[in-house]
């Protein structure tokens, strides 16, 4: 598997340098095959079936339609700096997951419109890492039939999760928004930068909120919900609102934001920021053994620069014309990723 992703991982690279283009490799049982040109998310997608996988080379991409299979795609991630020798993928036009997209996995894109589950449609057990969200993220619907979705290591906007439950969000980072409509799902080590006059865990009841990060001071909104467990939590704000009948374990209390991070300011996440803790020690999860709260806490610490699994291109150097015998000096880097 290793020596296919490693091999895919050098084909995009030199298909994108080649053309000056993006590029899509689409990996079937039968084999591999490149898309290019007009729209090659789309024909590739066209051209599978569930199980295969898509791997995007760097550059934008227009969405599909929906997805209304199971794939497992992967792109060559988000942040500006790891993504020098190659360009982030980002991926344009909402993306829409339909009833037959289970076990459905997303690595290493930039989604800059919204992701989204077609209205009361069931789709479970989708697993989306290291991916920034620029949009919303909505699992749409009352009938409350989908479950098992994970969040891990992301970028997070408006996020609005009424039709999931027994799902979870990992370490990851809420900018500038809010949680609506979450019931029975579980937010553990993240940082949540949102500070307004909406409630941070708004219409949410009996949810697990453990070793997270939590800005929001104003009128010390954190939820107007119900049976919410609060669990080594550090709160900026000194009397956290929690809702109704909420449980409260170890929570850390008035903590000022400047003495939280390394260096963080505002409510907006920031490439340039850090988000390490000033002080790991103190401010422990309810994890065994122990480790700190926040984002590199826990059973999922961020990565650095959220590099997906895939190869990655760290440089690329490819000279502009010939040598005099006629040969193209190309050097291209690859580092394999053991996670």
């Amino acid at each position: 598997m290793k020596t296919k992703l490693f091999f895919i991982g050098l084909l995009l690279a030199s298909v994108s340098i080649q053309a000056q283009m993006v590029s899509v490799a689409l990996h079937k049982a039968t084999g591999t095959e490149i898309f290019t040109g007009v729209d090659p998310f789309k024909a590739a997608y066209a051209a599978s079936v569930a199980g295969d996988t898509i791997y995007l080379s760097g550059g934008s991409f227009v969405a599909p339609t929906n997805f209304d299979k199971q794939l497992f795609i992967y792109g060559v991630g988000h942040y500006p700096d790891s993504t020098a020798a190659t360009n982030p993928t980002t991926i344009t036009g909402d993306f829409i997951l339909t009833e037959n997209a289970d076990n459905f996995y997303l690595e290493g894109v930039n989604l800059k419109n919204n992701l989204y589950t077609v209205n009361n449609a069931s789709v479970n057990a989708f697993t989306v890492r290291r991916v920034r969200i620029d949009g919303s993220v909505g699992i749409q619907g009352t009938a409350v039939n989908s479950t098992n979705i994970t969040f891990i290591e992301c970028i997070l906007n408006h996020f609005n999760i009424q039709n999931a439950t027994n799902s979870a969000v990992f370490n990851s980072i809420f900018t500038g928004n809010y949680v609506n409509y979450s019931n029975a799902n579980v937010f553990k080590n993240n940082v949540f930068l949102y500070y307004g006059s909406s409630w941070l865990f708004q219409n949410s009841n009996n949810n697990l909120i453990s070793n997270n990060v939590i800005i929001q001071t104003y009128n010390n909104y954190i939820s107007n919900g119900n049976g919410n467990t609060y669990k080594n939590n550090v709160f900026v704000s000194t009397a956290p609102n929690y809702g109704t009948s909420p449980i409260l374990i170890n929570n850390y209390l008035g903590v000022a934001q400047t003495a939280i991070f390394v260096n963080q300011t505002g409510n907006v996440f920031s490439y340039d920021h850090d988000y390490h803790l000033q002080d790991p020690a103190t401010y422990l999860g309810d994890d065994e053994p122990a480790t700190q709260v926040g984002v590199y806490g826990g059973s999922f610490p961020f990565k650095p620069a959220s590099v997906p699994i895939t190869p990655h291109v760290s440089t690329q150097n490819i000279s502009t014309s010939t040598d005099n015998n006629g040969m193209l000096n190309i050097n291209i880097k690859v580092n394999a990723q053991k996670n």
